[in-house]
Formats: structure tokens, C-alpha cells, sequence
């Protein structure tokens, strides 16, 4: 193909990540429904490594309080989040000290990171864990989980990888673009040079649209002229640089001959570090989504741990068709590749080291609020109200458990329509032992009536 031409693509890449990403082929297999949306396991507790004599029991509750209800005591969570409390207790059979690092891994964005982030205490107190992030996953439903899990490969590049970007590279800086045609429909001003594609790659942060002509070496970058609010926009160029560099205002985002019209802008060229620019532009990115509310995501995108995320996706070479790797380089922006970054499922860790006196038990509990799987609206006949919630037993664990129980609370809020779990019950606490050998174990319910 001789010519390229891209428009607006941020509002779309959000629109497929936020929900495309998620869809499931919508059939039941082995008693569980597969959602449209998947909101994610519990994991079990493990270690980082394996250590022996030390033994755990596990009782996880699923608490349906506050499901389908509004007021105060669901502050934070949304319709069909429930809060789940994984508690266990972990023995030093052995006649020495046992200092050991506990491993507890959730699902989720970045994106949801403010809202859902687990909280971790030892013996009733609160612990200062270290938070570390896996690679991007696509998780379509629980069974994805088991193949991102069969080893501890994903486990080690999320606590060892560190990508590297110290590369210098040019940047070309435009600020203070202003037009005094008031008659134009949408001004814009696009950059046309030449460029050698098999040794440069191009960035972009601020621009809206281009041209890419890899038989005539050519590309233009077009950006709107704001009318109010004032930005900058970044051609970031990786290699050699660019030629024959000119620009042109436009009527439209169309560039079409015909339609030129005057507008000025500032142009600084400089050289940098590459980590340095990224680093700008992402904190940049992050104040467009500083809010008051509680779930703004801002905190989390100007952290290292997200800085790194967004580094190492421009490294990946294994790229979906969903999202091609050459959006990232002339074609889509930045703002693309931070989005991704930002709504792209995966799993994290929280670790925490402790030690266990010979002969002594403690106590580990992380408290989490876990959304539901759903189907969309009127999707599919016979799910209307339908959510699911599950749980791995031992997947990816590298602990010894003798026991693991469910409880579940909150049963006169719900109508329990499929699980695995269990039929015993105690009043309105549905309590059951779990046979550890199963891996996978799944309740779904709808609202209860009058609820």
C-alpha cells in the first residue's frame, strides 16, 4: 500500500480497549457462563518461594451487602461490586524461623487501580506491601487466567523487567499555534518532511491525524489549532533525522489543496533523553484526567510503576491486530499507547516479607472490592441481571494448603442461580468447604426480590 491516511483514533483505540477486550463467545461451558464483560478471579495467596514446612489454611468470603443497593455504606463501589475479604492463616511447622515473602496477585487496570487496590494486614495490622505490575493479558474469561499462570514466567518479567529508555532522540517542540481566520471550520496546521522508515521511528503526542507515504519516504502530521485551550504538540523522532521539514495551515483536518490558510506556531527542535520526554508528556496525559472524584486515575499514571508499563509497551514486538504496533510510531500518538496502557487488563502483585517463629501461626488478610462479570444490556435473553464471581483455588501458588472454605454473606440480598461451591448453610451465611484438587470454583447470582 503506497499511502496511509489516519484520522482521529484515540476516541476509538479507548472505545476497544474499555470493551471489545472483554467480550466472550457468550456460551456456557462447564457450569459457568462466559460474560461479555469478565470482572476477574480472586487468586490464592502464594510465596515467592517455595518453602518448606510452612502450611496454610485458607477461608475466602464473598460479601453481597451492599449488591444492587445505594447509600453510604457502598461509597466506592459500583452496582454489582461486592467486597471480598481472602483470610489466611500460615504455620512455621518447622523448629527454626521461617522469613519468607508473601506473594498476592489481583487482576485488574490501571485505570481501576485508585478504586480497587487490595488492602494487606498481618496479625490485624496494616502492611506497607510492594506493589509490582505484569505485562498486559488478554483475559476474555477465567481460563485465560490458567494459561497466563501455568509457570512463573509472567510472575518473574512483572518483579525483574525494567525497560530501557536512554536512547537520545529529537524533538521537535510546537507551542503557541494561532490562526486569525475566524472563518475556518476547524483549523489546522500540518508538518510534512521526508523520512527514511527503515532508520527512523516517529512519536507523536497532541496530533489528531497523517500521511504516510513509504514509496516517497514522505509524512505529514497534522494537528487542530486550539481556539481556547492552549497545548503543546511533540514530534519525537527515534534515529536519523527528518528532511525537507515545512508547514502548511489548513481550513480542515482534510489538508486539502484549496483550503491553505495562515496560521503561526513557535517550533523548538532539541535533543533529549527519550525517558526524560516520556516522562513529560505522561505526567502531561495524566493531568487531563486529574479529578476530585475518588476513582480518578491520576495518582496511579504518574507513578514509576506506570511509567514503566507504558515503556515496556512500546517495546512489546507482540503487538494484537486489535492494536497494531505501528499505531504507536507516525500513525496513532502517544495518548494512544498511554490509554492502553491505562485500560489493558493484567495482574499485579503485592509482596511482603515476614518471618514465622518456629511452631508459630500468623495471620494474613487482604480485603478487596471485586467487580462482577455481566453481559451487556439486553445482550443475550435469559442474563438479564445476571453476575458472576469467582476464585482459583491454588493456581500459580507456590503454598501448601490443608484447608480452603467459602463463606458467603449478604444471601438475603441475592438470588443464587449457578455455583460449585457448595449447598451447606447457616442462617443467611452460606459456609462450605472447598475440595482443593478442583481449581476453579464460580457463584452466580441475580438480585433477590424486593432487593
Amino acid at each position: 500500500m503506497k499511502k496511509i491516511i489516519i484520522g482521529i483514533v484515540l476516541c476509538l483505540a479507548m472505545t476497544m480497549m474499555a470493551g471489545c477486550n472483554n467480550i466472550g463467545n457468550g456460551e456456557a461451558r462447564q457450569g459457568i457462563t462466559d460474560f461479555m464483560s469478565y470482572g476477574g478471579a480472586v487468586f490464592p495467596l502464594s510465596l515467592m518461594d517455595t518453602y518448606n514446612g510452612i502450611i496454610a489454611t485458607r477461608n475466602t468470603v464473598f460479601d453481597f451487602s451492599g449488591f444492587g443497593r445505594s447509600g453510604d455504606e457502598r461509597l466506592h463501589m459500583f452496582h454489582n461490586d461486592i467486597r471480598v475479604s481472602d483470610r489466611y492463616l500460615l504455620t512455621n511447622a518447622t523448629a527454626e524461623d521461617k522469613a519468607i515473602t508473601i506473594v498476592y496477585p489481583f487482576a485488574m487496570s490501571f485505570g481501576d487501580l485508585e478504586r480497587l487496590l487490595p488492602t494487606m494486614t498481618i496479625n490485624g495490622s496494616t502492611v506497607d506491601a510492594t506493589l509490582w505490575a505484569g505485562d498486559r493479558i488478554d483475559v476474555q474469561t477465567w481460563r485465560d487466567f490458567e494459561n497466563v499462570l501455568s509457570d512463573d514466567s509472567y510472575f518473574l518479567q512483572a518483579i525483574t523487567s525494567v525497560p530501557d529508555l536512554s536512547q537520545q532522540v529529537i524533538v521537535y517542540e510546537f507551542t503557541n499555534a494561532h490562526t486569525e481566520n475566524t472563518r475556518a471550520v476547524a483549523p489546522t496546521l500540518a508538518a510534512s518532511f521526508n523520512i527514511d522508515f527503515d532508520r527512523t521511528k516517529i512519536l507523536t503526542y497532541g496530533f489528531n491525524g497523517g500521511v504516510i507515504d513509504t514509496d516517497n519516504n514522505f509524512m505529514r502530521q497534522s494537528f487542530f489549532v486550539p481556539r481556547l485551550v492552549e497545548r503543546s504538540q511533540y514530534l519525537i523522532i527515534i534515529g536519523d533525522d527528518i528532511t525537507n521539514f515545512s508547514l502548511q495551515g489548513y481550513g480542515n483536518g482534510a489538508l486539502n489543496r484549496g483550503d491553505e490558510i495562515d496560521v503561526t506556531v513557535d517550533v523548538r527542535r532539541f535533543e533529549a533523553v527519550l525517558g526524560d520526554t516520556w516522562e513529560i508528556l505522561l505526567r502531561d496525559f495524566a493531568d487531563d484526567f486529574a479529578t476530585t472524584d475518588w476513582h480518578s486515575p491520576h495518582h496511579t499514571m504518574i507513578s514509576n510503576l506506570f511509567f514503566n508499563a507504558s515503556a515496556a509497551l512500546l517495546h512489546d514486538t507482540q503487538e494484537p491486530e486489535i492494536i497494531a504496533r505501528r499505531i504507536f510510531f507516525g500513525v496513532g500518538t502517544l495518548e494512544d499507547l498511554f490509554s492502553h496502557t491505562l485500560w489493558a487488563s493484567r495482574i499485579f502483585y503485592l509482596t511482603a516479607k515476614i518471618s514465622i517463629p518456629p511452631g508459630a501461626t500468623i495471620s494474613v488478610n487482604v480485603d478487596m472490592i471485586r467487580p462482577g462479570s455481566y453481559d451487556f444490556f439486553k445482550a443475550r435473553t435469559g442474563n438479564e441481571g445476571l453476575n458472576g464471581y469467582d476464585m482459583f483455588t491454588t493456581l500459580g501458588s507456590t503454598m501448601a494448603f490443608d484447608n480452603v472454605s467459602v463463606e458467603i454473606v449478604g444471601t438475603e440480598y441475592i438470588e443464587i442461580v449457578r455455583t460449585n461451591i457448595g449447598t451447606a448453610s447457616n442462617n443467611r451465611t452460606y459456609i462450605a468447604g472447598l475440595d482443593i484438587d478442583e481449581p476453579h470454583f464460580y457463584i452466580e447470582v441475580r438480585r433477590a426480590s424486593g432487593n
